[in-house]
């Protein structure tokens, strides 16, 4: 399967000014202000850690025409001194006509002035600067009185249209209610619920101690469902978890639970499972839905079913004694121990294949044990392969056609068996410049694309899939728009013959009985087998492939465009026969922009590079603009061998931008 990898930002993403205020207007829209850098990197911790590098906070404002509102950083000591929170205080007062509580003044963004208070002060000498005290504090005495508590707790019950638990008291500013029951009546909240006749929603310490809370919510399952469910159910069940666990923590488990009631018991009775029969019977319904026995029953739920085969040497005993089908993952290596039964079972599995199987095919058909035994004899597969005198890798379908892989000789077989007429090796030239060779073509606008790996699927980080994903992404893309009908085959269709008919069904009934000529062409296509040996030997055909490339690019493409085209056999037949592009791309007469190899240590070459760019600038380039116009490398090496652009400027005789501010801010 495949894995998207996480979405890590590009290098240089934050030193944008775009993509910063792209990433913060979410978070000052929904806070309604501009939060500080705190906060920033509590909501979006790397847009805090390139603020916090790259800038800071007064270009910020700045960035969102507010720089009236930025007040720089407090000095140390600032608020220990009374005078300033005094008159910090005093502007929220007028605003708020009372001292705000702590959590106001945090909406208010006043994080340091809260801490400072809580540090330095005490909240009754601030109520005495303001004459306050006693006038913004709110009388709880009433809640001395029982009544009045079952009235909050009734107000929120209300309100919530359920039975609050400890948390919505806090979520709903009640925790003085709370302190009231705690600190003054002597008692727990869940006492309170039961003087007014409420079932609490947290059950008190040693409830489920007791044999009758046990029996209450017995019988409160059994008028609900009907019947006791199993402890697997009630345990996933989110009301009765507590009560599944209960029974099996202090009452002896379910087993006994149910003994005692006299009510059916889900385990079998002793002995079933050493009766051949009974274990047929639980594996009969497995057997016809998966067509054989898988390894793991466990992860199935039948882990009472692999545990009950135990009895007669486990699953691979079992289905070698009733001849049952079995998944191939659970034939131990010492199976194959005897020669006899690998060969026979490699010449099986090259029967099916069409040739030896390679290491990966092995893996992929869940041979563990042929692999690990041809590996242990032979010490690899390709010496086991020279052994079995198996020395072309080349699979060949039941029709004569080459195909790349055993997953695409199954197709083309059934392709062939249901005289469904096919060709392969037919190269299409689609917009955008895609050359696509499709794995089998139909008609000129049907395909079918056998693939390595499902696209839809997360990549788990394999860069051989995330890399093939994204070639056949881009000429998918070019197929539909030319309108192309595209089959796609998945690995996990391959392993069920009944999910690949299904898929094939259209074609099997169109081509069944008759064979359809082929329509007329309506985009240009070369039809070519598979290339002779040799072929990339010529320089001529090099040419041949690249041209129309160099003609639409106007330069020699690099590797990454022609592997983004589906041509890397092109790749590895230059590198292979003609030493390099440098060289091919001076026999086609083309330009090519790879720089040789120590270029950008000379001191000449960079300068050269960079001289342009400083007169249109009348400056040294910061990197940001080397990064707009594509020159990101020139970046690095300045970095890596001269000591950056700064030391490169005084080289050269060009201000650096720092120096070019100040000498505009001296003019």
């Amino acid at each position: 399967m495949s894995r998207v990898s996480r979405n890590r930002k590009p290098h240089g993403y934050w030193k944008t000014e775009k993509n910063v205020i792209e990433a913060l207007s979410p978070i000052i829209k929904k806070l309604g202000y501009i939060p500080s850098l705190r906060e920033i990197k509590r909501h979006n911790p790397p847009l805090g850690r390139a603020i916090n590098r790259y800038y800071n906070m007064a270009i910020i404002y700045k960035w969102f025409g507010r720089e009236n509102e930025y007040s720089p950083r407090k000095p140390v000591g600032y608020w220990q001194d009374e005078q300033n929170v005094f008159n910090t205080l005093i502007a929220i007062i007028e605003q708020e006509k009372c001292i705000p509580s702590a959590r106001r003044l945090i909406e208010l963004g006043y994080h340091d002035l809260v801490s400072a208070i809580s540090r330095y002060y005490k909240i009754t000498e601030i109520r005495r600067w303001f004459n306050f005290e006693g006038e913004n504090q709110i009388n709880r005495s009433y809640l001395k009185d029982k009544k009045n508590i079952y009235d909050e707790i009734y107000q929120l019950i209300n309100k919530l249209r359920r039975v609050p638990v400890i948390k919505d008291f806090k979520d709903n500013n009640k925790s003085y209610v709370l302190a009231y029951i705690y600190c003054y009546h002597k008692t727990t909240y869940n006492k309170i619920l039961h003087d007014i006749s409420i079932e609490p929603k947290n059950k008190e310490n040693g409830y489920w101690k007791k044999k009758v809370n046990i029996y209450n919510t017995f019988f409160k399952i059994i008028i609900e469902k009907g019947f006791l469910p199993s402890s697997r159910e009630l345990r996933n069940n989110t009301e009765y978890c507590t009560f599944a666990y209960a029974i099996n923590k202090y009452h002896g488990g379910f087993h006994s639970f149910r003994s005692e009631l006299g009510l059916p018991q889900f385990k079998k009775e002793k002995g079933y499972w050493q009766n051949d029969q009974n274990a047929l019977e639980e594996l009969k319904p497995v057997i016809d839905q998966y067509g054989y026995i898988p390894k793991l029953l466990r992860n199935l739920g039948l882990g009472d079913l692999e545990g009950g085969l135990l009895n007669f040497g486990g699953v691979f005993a079992f289905a070698q004694k009733h001849n049952l089908p079995l998944e191939n993952k659970c034939i131990p290596s010492t199976f194959f121990n005897d020669k006899k039964k690998l060969d026979t079972h490699i010449f099986e599995l090259i029967k099916k294949l069409g040739g030896f199987p390679s290491s990966k095919e092995l893996t992929y058909l869940g041979e563990y044990a042929v692999k690990y035994r041809l590996c242990k004899m032979y010490g690899s597969i390709a010496a086991a392969k020279k052994e079995y005198g198996f020395m072309d890798t080349t699979i060949v379908a039941n029709d004569g056609h080459a195909c790349d892989s055993f997953a695409e000789k199954i197709v083309d077989d059934f392709l062939d068996s249901y005289e469904i007429p096919h060709t392969r090796n037919v190269k299409n030239f689609l917009s955008n410049g895609v050359v696509a060779v499709p794995d089998f073509m139909i008609t000129n606008t049907v395909i079918i694309e056998v693939l390595m790996c499902d696209y839809r699927d997360n990549l788990k980080g394999n860069k051989t899939y995330l890399n093939y994903t994204k070639r056949y992404l881009l000429k998918r893309e070019a197929y539909l728009e030319k309108q192309f009908e595209i089959i796609e085959i998945f690995p996990d269709d391959l392993k069920n013959f009944n999910s690949l008919y299904k898929k094939l069904l259209p074609l099997i009934k169109k081509y069944k009985k008759t064979h359809i000529d082929k329509v007329s062409v309506n985009i240009p296509l070369t039809r070519y087998e598979r290339r002779p040996p040799g072929y990339w030997q010529s320089f001529e055909n090099v040419e041949q492939e690249l041209r129309p490339i160099c003609e639409d690019l106007s330069r020699m493409p690099t590797r990454k465009e022609l592997s983004e085209r589906g041509l890397n056999s092109v790749i590895r037949g230059v590198v292979r026969y003609h030493h390099s592009f440098k060289d091919v791309a001076k026999k086609m007469e083309v330009t090519h922009h790879r720089k040789p190899h120590g270029y950008w240590k000379h001191f000449s070459n960079i300068k050269y590079e960079l001289i342009p760019i400083c007169r249109e600038l009348r400056r040294m380039p910061t990197n940001k603009e080397l990064l707009e116009r594509n020159l990101s490398t020139i970046g690095v090496v300045a970095r890596k061998y001269h000591g950056g652009l700064y030391q490169l400027a005084q080289k050269i005789g060009y201000p650096h931008k720092s120096e070019h501010l100040e000498d505009q801010k001296h003019k």
